[in-house]
């Protein structure tokens, strides 16, 4: 992750970028800096080959990311639709909602994995804590698994 101060900053890099390696020419501006996008392509990669839903949820309960596996079961097996940038009660049952206040409240103070539920898929869903680079909380991403306990 590379952080830049200023609007200068960044067109100075932009510009003078025939000077970093060939692989990592091509930027992806986010809040607060850019990305080098060979990292975001690995990131996504990653949670991409991940063969279970993972969810991640900023601090105010708002999706931000779907791996594709999520989009799938929110999106087209379940039919919300797009759900970056809504809600994650917008996908929960109403009784559900507080439940995950309760459950990110927990998280935030001893910081450990909590497990959810079982699912109707026979899968075991769990939440986790994010933190930034500084340890303050971003959000938690709920994530799942095959239950393979009886």
């Amino acid at each position: 992750f590379i952080k830049f101060d200023s609007i200068f900053t960044i067109v100075l890099s932009i510009i003078f970028h025939q000077f970093l390696p060939e692989n990592l020419t091509v930027f992806k501006f986010i809040e607060g800096g850019i990305f080098i996008m060979q990292e975001l392509e690995i990131m996504s990669g990653i949670l991409n080959s991940y063969p279970y839903p993972i969810v991640f949820v900023d601090n105010d309960y708002i999706i931000r990311y779907m791996n594709k596996n999520a989009r799938y079961y929110y999106c087209d097996e379940r039919g919300y639709g797009e759900l970056i940038g809504k809600s994650i009660f917008d996908c929960h049952r109403p009784e559900s909602a507080e439940l995950i206040k309760e459950y990110y409240k927990e998280i935030q103070r001893h910081g450990k994995e909590i497990f959810v539920n079982v699912s109707i898929r026979n899968q075991r869903v769990y939440m986790q804590g994010v933190r930034n680079d500084k340890g303050e909380w971003i959000g938690f991403f709920e994530r799942f698994e095959l239950n393979v306990e009886k």
